[in-house]
């Protein structure tokens, strides 16, 4: 019979038992609220779902319009993130089931970092959720991170061509093809991160020598002739706007060289007032680290519970959206990545890549400035959630260091993917305690009792058959789609929102509410 070494039962080797466990217990749990939980979240309700809802002819336009608003939106954002969410919607019948496009991105990605990286499962499970906004975001309808998970691979692409100073393989551009798609498609505001990375992934098929002497490129035309192919479909959204509206960032109003693209969206400013004058990459960094920033104005409504307090490298709160009340908070819309689990990292990135160094770790650090220059420099960078990738890559750069060139240096006993992984566990579990395991635990809430709780059923009772019907009102703002004939047995009636101005309802019969 075969013996069991005693390596078998290693304190090293039963700790990484823990990590397996802790790291399935807390993805099986997501995944089960990403699949029974309605994403009622704000940005879900308003836009995400309804698009999903109409590109699949689910709640068609003929039975339901949007605003002049929306429907310029519908007509100009990039639709990638709700079309696969629509088509989640349309194969199962469930509307939750749209949340499960963000949990199969973060998949995707962890087991990306397996198969480019070796990275184990387990770790890099509770490496990304120690990210609150990552941890939020994997069960809902919000296409942040699905977004950014793509910018995220396409930067891991570039980071593992300079620390093995290679030329790109067929693989290699064919994984950055596709992530560059999913980001352009799916949010404008990751447009000039992944057209950066996109260059940088160019320059080394130009030029196979570029921070590699020596290498040699072979087929270089046909890996120029395959991206060419593919960039008609990597620009869609951008082309598809140029051609209609004469402006790729539609609806977006923005200046070229002094000229005024077409678009009905005034680009306004999103920081907390108290920040408004702080420069950019300032302000992106004092979000990043969550230093908390002044005091909190106690008579401003809030959703923060009373028992969550801030304070330097960890945020007042976390949530999906960072929403804690107004402009008039310091830490409106801040933060979102737990500082000091940030700042571990920073440390920690900081600590081998001095023990390891050599020029290719150093083209690899030199990716992750230029990545974090460009990124604090973006419009609203400190919004962490339009950004995610940032916090994404730097948490990846650790776990790909870790399992590849570190393996083959000396040890150092606090340096180990044991400990790493230690760490982003007692990471998670402060994520789950200071948010009462929101994002963590599911509620079971489905559509059925999302509609039981919010519709008026005296309105629906009273709409007649053939009934043209504008819903007018702050609280119809995001409920609207809970009106939709298609959820109400079929009943003949049409439904067109205004939230604000009546005089967009035309002929509709206006129902007005109030909160």
């Amino acid at each position: 019979m075969q013996q069991w070494s005693n390596d078998s039962f290693s304190p090293s080797v039963l700790f990484r038992w823990v990590l397996i466990a802790a790291a399935t217990f807390f993805a099986l749990s997501i995944l089960l609220k990403a699949i029974f939980d309605f994403d009622n979240n704000w940005d879900s309700l308003y836009y995400h779902l309804p698009f999903a809802a109409r590109i699949w002819g689910i709640v068609p336009a003929s039975s339901f319009r949007f605003s002049a608003y929306l429907e310029h939106r519908y007509t100009g954002f990039p639709l990638l993130g709700e079309y696969l969410q629509g088509l989640a919607w349309y194969v199962t019948g469930r509307p939750e089931s749209a949340n499960l496009v963000a949990f199969l991105s973060l998949a995707a990605y962890v087991l990306f970092l397996k198969r480019y990286f070796k990275v184990p499962l387990y770790l890099s499970v509770l490496a990304l959720l120690a990210v609150p906004a990552v941890h939020f975001h994997a069960s809902t309808c919000y296409v942040d991170l699905i977004g950014s998970l793509a910018v995220a691979t396409l930067l891991m692409v570039v980071f593992a061509i300079l620390i093995g100073r290679r030329a790109p393989t067929l693989i290699d551009l064919c994984v950055a093809a596709m992530a560059v798609a999913i980001a352009i498609n799916t949010k404008v505001l990751l447009a000039p991160m992944a057209v950066l990375g996109l260059a940088l992934l160019l320059l080394k098929i130009v030029f196979p020598s570029l921070l590699a002497p020596g290498a040699v490129f072979e087929n270089r035309a046909k890996r120029l002739t395959l991206l060419a192919l593919v960039l008609p479909l990597v620009f869609f959204t951008p082309l598809k706007n140029v051609w209609l509206h004469g402006n790729p960032f539609f609806p977006m109003q923005i200046n070229v060289a002094g000229v005024a693209l077409p678009g009905i969206e005034k680009q306004g400013s999103l920081s907390p007032s108290q920040l408004e004058d702080m420069p950019r990459s300032l302000r992106w960094l004092v979000s990043v680290l969550e230093l908390s920033p002044g005091s909190r104005d106690p008579s401003s409504k809030s959703n923060q519970p009373d028992h969550w307090r801030g304070g330097p490298l960890v945020q007042t709160l976390w949530s999906h959206d960072q929403f804690t009340g107004g402009a008039n908070q310091p830490d409106q819309w801040m933060g979102g990545t737990f500082g000091a689990y940030m700042l571990f990292n920073l440390l920690f990135l900081a600590f081998m890549s001095w023990r390891i160094w050599s020029p290719e770790i150093g083209s690899g650090i030199g990716l992750f400035a230029l990545v974090s220059l460009v990124t604090s420099l973006s419009p609203e960078s400190h919004i962490i959630r339009y950004y995610m990738y940032w916090p994404i890559f730097l948490v990846s750069i650790n776990l790909a260091l870790l399992q590849t060139i570190w393996q083959s240096k000396p040890a150092v006993r606090f340096i180990s993917a044991n400990v790493f992984g230690a760490v982003a566990l007692v990471a998670v579990l402060v994520v789950v305690t200071r948010t009462d395991g929101k994002a963590t635990f599911p509620k079971f809430a489905s559509f059925d009792d999302y509609l039981n709780k919010v519709v008026d059923k005296n309105i629906i009772a009273g709409f007649a058959p053939g009934d043209k019907v504008c819903l007018l009102g702050q609280p119809f703002e995001i409920e609207y789609l809970a009106y939709a004939p298609q959820f109400w047995g079929g009943k003949d009636y049409k439904i067109q929102t205004a939230t604000w101005k009546k005089s967009e309802c035309g002929d509709y019969r206006v129902i007005e509410k109030t909160w």
